[in-house]
């Protein structure tokens, strides 16, 4: 069902059409301003997702997100 709502909303919102051969882009598609929201159902504004200004990111986790970005250059 989540994949439908996800088809569902880029058919209604998207600027430009999904390719099968390259990963979603916000920007490709002409929706770079929902990046980081999430929508909340019966709200007016949506939730933003930012960085804590508070607490401090762990080394582990700066690790496994140095990890995800350069496998995700690889490809």
């Amino acid at each position: 069902m989540t994949g439908f709502c996800l088809a569902f909303f880029l058919s209604i919102n998207a600027k430009n059409k999904p390719d099968s051969k390259m990963p979603l882009n916000a920007k490709r598609l002409g929706i770079p301003h929902i990046v980081n929201n999430i929508y909340l159902t019966g709200k007016d504004n949506s939730l933003r997702i930012t960085a804590s200004s508070f607490a401090k990111t762990s080394t582990h986790h700066k690790n496994k997100i140095l990890k995800l970005r350069t496998n995700k250059s690889k490809n």
